[in-house]
């Protein structure tokens, strides 16, 4: 049961794609009391599955459509849900889309963006530091993690992340970064890349980026992104007129001025409080689709600039 508009109510789910993010979204939602069905082909699910999308909608009804197949099939599903008649919650996984799309004028307003990191604690205590009237310096943002060790038991040169058909590729996995670098400190401006695929590893997909941005709030935002790192990083070091604050996302370390705290943050946590969020009709911290569309294109800025050797200005 959630709490929706002061009201209690069942929410049935449609998650469309059981690959490892969709079976999570799947257990979430079921240990929200959530009603879960798929949209999937495969045959070892443990919850009711539909193989196509129109009769999953006819027969189920759901109050969410939670979009986890492959990047390079959401814009496809989407519109072929907004085709069906459906214009209830919609959560897609990120990234929004492989790239920008020549979409006809679609109502998104309850489209959301996966892009749950934003309810991280020390992300959200950032965010509340981080008022009007710091004076930001710098910011340093770090996340990397060793992508054949990323899925185990799984080969990464056979995973969605290796494959550019599939909208795999540094940038497009780790772009929680270039979203929450928006969600705290305002909007990209210009920026400019170095990047592709450094190393050896057997994929398509480009495996390391650096990038150098100026944005809304900060005139400097160094940002690398990375496939190689044997140790998992995920860091956010910020410069104020107020001071230093240090953040690792993954020991859940939060550092202001050698003021040390510290906080045992479970892996679901942002997960169910982007649920919370969502059904709960409190969308002021979700990425809308139009903030999602924003970093896609953001990504595609930060590709044409590697590939050009030259500053992408916002348009």
């Amino acid at each position: 049961m959630f709490n929706i508009l002061g009201q209690e109510k069942n929410i049935k789910a449609l998650v469309i794609g059981a690959g490892s993010i969709g079976l999570r979204h799947a257990r979430l939602l079921s240990e929200m009391n959530a009603e879960v069905r798929f949209v999937s082909n495969r045959s070892d699910l443990a919850q009711e599955k539909y193989q196509d999308l129109e009769t999953a909608l006819q027969e189920w009804d759901p109050g969410l459509v939670v979009i986890s197949n492959e990047t390079s099939k959401h814009l496809t599903t989407l519109v072929q849900l907004f085709s069906l008649g459906y214009r209830k919650l919609t959560l897609v996984e990120k990234p929004l889309f492989s790239s920008i799309p020549n979409l006809q004028s679609l109502d998104t307003g309850k489209v959301f963006v996966g892009y749950n990191l934003r309810f991280h604690p020390l992300i959200q205590k950032l965010k509340e530091i981080l008022t009007s009237d710091v004076n930001i310096f710098n910011v340093t943002i770090y996340a990397g993690q060793y992508l054949p060790e990323w899925r185990p038991g799984t080969d990464y040169t056979k995973s969605y992340s290796a494959q550019k058909k599939e909208g795999g590729g540094v940038l497009r996995d780790l772009s929680h970064e270039l979203d929450f670098i928006q969600f705290l400190f305002g909007k990209w401006q210009k920026l400019v890349s170095l990047g592709g695929q450094i190393s050896a590893l057997n994929i398509e997909t480009e495996d390391l980026f650096t990038i150098i941005i100026a944005s809304q709030r900060s005139p400097i935002i160094s940002t690398t992104l990375s496939y190689l790192d044997k140790i998992y990083r995920r860091e956010i070091l910020v410069n104020t007129d107020q001071g230093t604050i240090y953040v690792d996302l993954i020991n859940g370390v939060i550092n202001i001025n050698n003021n040390v705290s510290r906080m045992n943050i479970d892996r679901d946590f942002t997960y169910k409080k982007q649920y919370e969020s969502l059904f709960e009709l409190n969308h002021s911290n979700l990425c809308t689709f139009e903030e999602g569309l924003d970093v896609v294109a953001m990504i595609e800025s930060i590709e044409e600039s590697s590939r050009d050797q030259r500053w992408v200005i916002r348009n």
